[in-house]
């Protein structure tokens, strides 16, 4: 026998209905990930007291990882902190793309964690640097991209693509139009690791290795 970890119902026609995981485990971009993983990593931070990770479905093929974060009393730590913290102990695809800090953590009344009531995340304000407008060419042209994918005219040299709300589909059409206007080719992994001024030098550092390929 194979336990799945999944919880079922039996339907009245012999087939299995999928009702959810009864462990931890969720899948984000076709990876499988168990929350406690990053929960025991985040708790490891000396400013962290308390935390919690859940996958948040925002739409069609966009679940993320958001983490929200109890701190130590004069705490002064960002979420860009614990966000490099994080990267620097667990692969990309584990790292939340949301840090949320919370006065304390909801719970019930046998004093467990209760992940239903976790306020949802804000994206619009996802961003943890104060805006810095795109200055070079380069730089305006991939906002420009971003902002049309997006749907927001408001891209900032900090902003990554995954917080301001892209996901797996979205990302494809960055990276086919930043081929055909910039001719420079980029990777999903470049638009998840990367903010836009990050990214702009990576375009550029392309684009003199080849400098038959200049931006459109």
């Amino acid at each position: 026998l194979y336990k799945t970890g999944d919880l079922v119902r039996l339907r009245a026609d012999g087939k299995l209905h999928f009702m959810q995981r009864v462990d931890q485990q969720v899948k984000v971009r076709g990876f499988r990930i168990e929350l406690g993983e990053i929960e025991v990593c985040l708790r490891k931070h000396p400013a962290v007291r308390d935390c919690a990770v859940s996958l948040h479905h925002k739409g069609t093929d966009d679940d993320r990882l958001v983490a929200y974060i109890v701190t130590e009393v004069g705490s002064t730590a960002t979420p860009d902190d614990w966000k490099t913290f994080l990267e620097g102990d667990l692969p990309y695809y584990m790292v939340p793309s949301l840090l949320l800090t919370l006065q304390a953590l909801p719970m019930t009344a046998n004093g467990k964690l209760d992940r239903r009531a976790l306020p949802a995340p804000d994206y619009t304000a996802a961003s943890t640097q104060d805006f810095v407008a795109p200055e070079t060419p380069l730089e305006q042209a991939l906002a420009a991209i971003w902002a049309e994918v997006l749907e927001n005219d408001r891209i900032g040299n900090y902003d990554n693509f995954f917080d301001l709300g892209g996901h797996s589909l979205l990302s494809m059409q960055v990276i086919a139009k930043v081929g055909e206007k910039l001719e420079v080719r980029i990777s999903p992994r470049d638009l998840m690791l990367q903010n836009l001024g990050q990214l702009a030098s990576i375009c550029e550092d392309r684009l003199q290795t080849d400098p038959s390929t200049t931006p459109a």
